[in-house]
């Protein structure tokens, strides 16, 4: 069942993401579920993901200009269900910038 998105600063979780989840993943492949998402400022759509292997907790973003999708333009992450697993490729520019490049659902829920 998909989950009503919330912006960020009215989301009941808002300040467990901001004291658990990091913007800087680290670069290569990440496979994570998505555990929750929230609507930023910019027209983007804020994805929180926990690395299934390091539980590591990370935030990822997706842009609105591009259909929040990730560059390969191969998942929209506003119509994806919570507590799927999925690949995704994470790249940062020479500026620091994160991008994701691809994405894969590795698991959808019934």
């Amino acid at each position: 069942m998909r989950k009503h998105i919330t912006g960020l600063y009215s989301h009941p979780k808002r300040k467990e993401f901001h004291e658990t989840y990091s913007f800087n993943p680290p670069e290569g492949i990440l496979t994570g579920t998505l555990d929750d998402r929230a609507w930023g400022k910019s027209w983007n759509l804020l994805c929180y993901f926990t690395e299934a292997s390091s539980n590591e907790k990370y935030c990822l973003s997706f842009h609105g200009t591009k259909g929040y999708k990730p560059d390969d333009k191969s998942i929209a992450f506003d119509e994806e269900e919570i507590g799927t697993l999925y690949e995704l490729t994470i790249r940062k520019s020479p500026s620091g910038w994160i991008s994701v490049q691809t994405a894969k659902r590795l698991n959808a829920l019934e």
